[in-house]
């Protein structure tokens, strides 16, 4: 009994040690598998990041994220590559970041996630320069980006004023809005106005994805001698600030409505112009499309040839009886039996048209 009792036992801790071989051999496998995909790894970042002084500055940065890696043991560091170089940002140990840049830098996102963006809060213009950014793996190589180029440019962006017609008297509104994309950066958005004129004014701050839209609201009431006036909105920045200016425009009542009648009326001018314009072109398209002025006359002829022309009714004797013009001239004279009429068509006046002559005969007869 003892001695199989041994050999169960021998045979288990042999079991035991294949397995804890295999287990190792399947861990060294994973590294090296992991490992050589870290050789691979890559941070993505830009070339150049532009932005404006007092404001914030974000420097995109994404890698690939691994499933099998521990990421909660990495340590993500941003480096100005100055002289010398120093640390801005250290994931693990923040007091190893420069004084100038404490408080002021931040990751946007998660180093589990692949994001390594780094924000840098109230741009100054000696932040200006070269930044690069370093992953630190346990028990392996350190892996650093490409290098990204920031410029610090003057600050430029202004705020927008929006104001309704002024009426003297008549209490109003006008709003001046600034946009944007800095959380940490808060503007400061104040009113300049005339000494002589009573305000008060609101605030507030709304978000649209990400962009964050601060709005001041100035109630005031103007005058008449409020016109030409300038108003001013400022927005204002630790280091920096800007304003726009708005010109009051105030008018007298009547004065505006006189101005709307002028206007009323002039558009009731160019309207009677154009349809007169309109009129004058349809008449004379009208008058090249009149038909021609025809003269005719009318000559008596015998009843006896039908084809009988003017000098052979002459000749026998006939009278010839005006027409056209000559109608109602001299005596009216009464005939006995048919009297035939030979009409000649006589071109328009005032033309070159040639004489087209015509014979026609039709049977008169008197009651």
């Amino acid at each position: 009994m003892s001695q199989t009792l041994k050999a169960r036992n021998c045979q288990a801790i042999l079991d035991w040690i294949m397995i804890r071989e295999l287990y190792f051999l399947l861990s060294l496998l994973q590294y090296t598998s992991a490992a050589a995909e870290m050789k691979e790894w890559k941070a993505v970042t830009p070339q150049n990041v532009t932005t404006q002084r007092g404001l914030c500055a974000q420097i995109p940065c994404h890698y690939p994220s691994y499933e099998d890696m521990e990421h909660a043991t990495w340590t993500g560091i941003w480096i100005n590559d100055g002289e010398p170089p120093t640390i801005v940002f250290h994931s693990k140990q923040l007091d190893k970041t420069v004084p100038r840049f404490r408080q002021r830098t931040r990751l946007s996102g998660d180093l589990k996630d692949g994001d390594c963006s780094l924000i840098i809060d109230n741009i100054m213009q000696e932040d200006e320069g070269s930044y690069t950014f370093k992953v630190e793996v346990p028990s392996k190589d350190s892996y650093i980006s490409s290098v990204t180029r920031l410029h610090v440019s003057n600050f430029t962006d202004k705020p927008s004023i929006f104001a309704a017609e002024m009426v003297p008297g008549k209490p109003m509104n006008i709003k001046c809005t600034f946009n944007t994309t800095c959380e940490r950066t808060t503007p400061i958005l104040t009113w300049i106005t005339p000494a002589d004129i009573l305000t008060s004014n609101s605030s507030s701050v709304t978000q649209k994805g990400n962009t964050l839209i601060y709005t001041s609201f100035l109630k005031l009431t103007p005058e008449l001698k409020h016109h030409g006036q300038k108003l001013i909105c400022r927005v204002s920045y630790p280091l920096d600030s800007s304003e726009q200016t708005l010109t009051l425009t105030v008018q007298n009542e009547s004065a505006t409505i006189w101005k709307k009648v002028l206007i009323t009326v002039g558009i009731i001018f160019c309207i009677a112009l154009a349809g007169f314009f309109i009129y004058r072109y349809i008449q004379k398209r009208e008058e090249k499309r009149a038909p021609e002025i025809k003269e005719s006359t009318v000559i008596y002829s015998p009843p006896f040839g039908i084809h009988q022309d003017t000098e052979h009714a002459a000749a026998q004797g006939y009278t010839k009886v005006p027409a056209g013009r000559n109608i109602g001239q001299g005596e009216p004279t009464r005939h006995e039996g048919p009297l035939y009429a030979q009409l000649q068509e006589l071109p328009c006046r005032d033309t070159m048209v040639p004489k087209i002559e015509t014979t026609e005969y039709a049977s008169i007869r008197f009651q």
